[in-house]
């Protein structure tokens, strides 16, 4: 009886960590995403300067839409890959 107490309490603090791993590392990839998407609309811009005009707030502003639309696909891969584990 107290080994499976032990056990249940060690497998809900393994969950707990592997769940805080996750969301630091989804936190991390959404970070480096705005990041990456915010230099290669710079460096777009800047190719594109006798097309395209777009001022530093727009630069943010796609950038922000493009991060979501990323950490929204990163979030249901975590989701997918922790439901085929569970299987």
């Amino acid at each position: 009886m107290i080994e499976r107490e032990v056990s249940e309490k060690t497998l809900r603090r393994e969950h707990t960590i592997d769940l805080i791993k996750e969301a630091a590392g989804w936190l991390i990839v959404t970070v480096l995403a705005f990041a990456y998407w915010l230099v290669m609309l710079l460096f777009a811009s800047l190719v594109l300067i006798s097309i395209w005009n777009p001022t530093f707030v727009m630069l943010v502003r796609y950038s922000v839409v493009l991060t979501v639309i990323s950490s929204l696909a990163y979030l249901i891969y975590i989701v997918r890959r922790r439901l085929r584990k569970k299987q």
